[in-house]
């Protein structure tokens, strides 16, 4: 028979077994959140490289699930793009509330993530001695207005030659969800981004049918006389600079 000193010893071994378990169980999913959705990412160049795996080419768009930064713009740099500093978890991990996003130049220096609207080209601004494009101004007023200090979520589907991140953006208006590109071609002041490397997700009829539309009812830079009209891609190569 099984004495009572046995019997005690083989449960105490089996409780510390279970506890060993329960530990290295929790520290390991501790870990996964941690990295998934708790640790904060300051540039482009602390980034996983999970964030920029290809996404698998016979998989339909609307199935593919991307990995998301979750943020506030602290600025708009041109008219399609703008800087993001990364508040994963935002509320609930102490944003805004415990903890605030920095305001200063000095503070935010290397502690911000470029993001570049993926599907949409904006009319150029002024770069390097270069004259800005007609309509320029306005596009960047928009997103300044639309983005500016809001807080934003970028669907992630890659990074481009000038280390930015190339992503979908939603930002929350009036209580619903509004894709940034999208209402950015609706209110016609970009135009569908077809450059080699243009992403799109899911969006790319979308995107086609709200220029389309905006271009019907001429507004935004649709307004202008047409016969003059020079797509934003077509300005940069005549000024000796690749697709932006």
């Amino acid at each position: 028979m099984v004495s009572t000193v046995e019997r005690v010893k083989t449960h105490i071994e089996t409780s510390t077994i279970l506890q060993s378990v329960i530990l290295t169980t929790s520290l390991v999913g501790f870990r996964y959140i941690y990295i998934r959705k708790i640790k904060r990412y300051p540039t482009v160049h602390s980034l996983p490289p999970r964030y920029f795996s290809p996404a698998p080419c016979k998989k339909p768009a609307k199935y593919i699930v991307r990995p998301t930064l979750y943020g506030t713009v602290t600025s708009v740099g041109d008219a399609d793009n703008f800087r993001l500093y990364h508040t994963p978890g935002g509320r609930l991990t102490g944003w805004n509330w415990l903890r605030s996003v920095p305001e200063t130049r000095k503070e935010l220096k290397d502690q911000t993530i470029h993001i570049r609207l993926a599907g949409v080209d904006a009319p150029e601004m002024a770069h390097f001695g270069r004259p800005k494009q007609i309509f320029s101004d306005e596009a960047y007023v928009w997103l300044e207005n639309y983005v500016g200090g809001k807080k934003v979520r970028v669907q992630v589907w890659g990074r481009d030659r000038y280390d930015r991140v190339v992503g979908l953006v939603k930002v929350r208006r009036w209580g619903f969800k509004k894709d940034v590109s999208l209402e950015m071609l609706k209110a016609g002041w970009a135009t569908v981004y077809t450059a080699q490397g243009a992403v799109y997700g899911d969006m790319l009829e979308k995107f086609q049918r709200a220029e389309e539309i905006a271009r019907e009812k001429r507004v935004g830079m649709w307004q202008q006389n047409m016969k003059k009209y020079v797509s934003p891609a077509e300005y940069k190569r005549s000024h000796g600079r690749l697709d932006t």
